[in-house]
């Protein structure tokens, strides 16, 4: 009986052995565990975000001779200034479900936007140079998402600042020139819109364009007529278009 009993103990291990060996440890765990995948958080457009921008402006310019009240001001000149836009823009979204985001974003670049034009009339030369040295702006965006919140479409509207300078010299023959320069901070309202990419979760990459009004605007200063200095009163009128192309990182 005993021999019996030990036998059938013998022969129940080797008959186990298999499927011990080839079993996993969860068969010891006392219960069956399932593996969880966390799946990684969603990029979303909200939060804090700082950037640099390069791109090209340009436009027309108006000077005009007011003569202080002048009814009919006569257009000394016409000119089209252009160049680069050199600067960067700070700001922050917050993205609503999801296609909708709302921000607000400042801006502050170095311009080289200039002209200069000479006239010569017989031994008469006149020569005029504008130039935008510096633009900043205040504005909200609103956008809207696409491409699986990878595509950020939106518009933008605000104030925009701009710095402009303006000279004029005049020379007649070898006599002593005449000269006039003066300088201004204009603000004016403006609108822009564009598209910004999402590399990933906090690089992206946008092109924009902007249009400011800038209007006409009347500057009182000095002009020096040698051998005096006397008062005077001209019209700039300018207006303005620029492209620029961005690169931001999201804190």
């Amino acid at each position: 009986m005993r021999k019996t009993l030990t036998l059938t103990i013998v022969a129940a291990a080797i008959l186990a052995l298999p499927q011990i060996a080839f079993s996993g440890p969860e068969r010891y765990s006392g219960k069956d565990k399932e593996v969880a995948v966390v799946p990684p958080a969603p990029c979303t457009w909200t939060g804090f975000y700082i950037g640099g921008q390069v791109g090209f402006g340009g436009g027309d310019f108006t000077w005009k001779d007011t003569d202080f009240g002048e009814t009919n001001p006569e257009i000394l000149t016409h000119e089209v200034p252009i160049g680069v836009i050199l600067g960067g823009q700070l700001g922050y979204n917050r993205q609503f479900g999801q296609w909708l985001v709302l921000g607000v974003e400042g801006e502050f670049a170095y311009s080289d936007i200039s002209d200069n034009q000479v006239k010569a009339d017989g031994d008469e030369t006149d020569t005029y140079h504008v130039r935008n040295n510096w633009m900043g702006s205040i504005a909200m965006r609103v956008g809207f998402t696409s491409m699986n919140n990878r595509l950020l479409t939106y518009a933008k509207g605000g104030a925009m600042f701009e710095r402009w300078e303006y000279d004029w010299t005049h020379q007649e023959g070898t006599n002593p020139g005449d000269s006039y320069g003066t300088q201004e901070w204009r603000s004016a309202p403006f609108v822009g819109f564009g598209l910004e990419y999402a590399i990933n979760c906090h690089w992206s990459a946008k092109v924009e364009y902007k249009h400011p009004f800038l209007g006409t605007r009347t500057l009182n200063d000095t002009r020096f007529d040698h051998p005096n200095f006397e008062p005077e009163s001209y019209d700039h009128e300018l207006h303005q278009d620029s492209v620029g192309f961005g690169l931001n990182y999201k804190f």
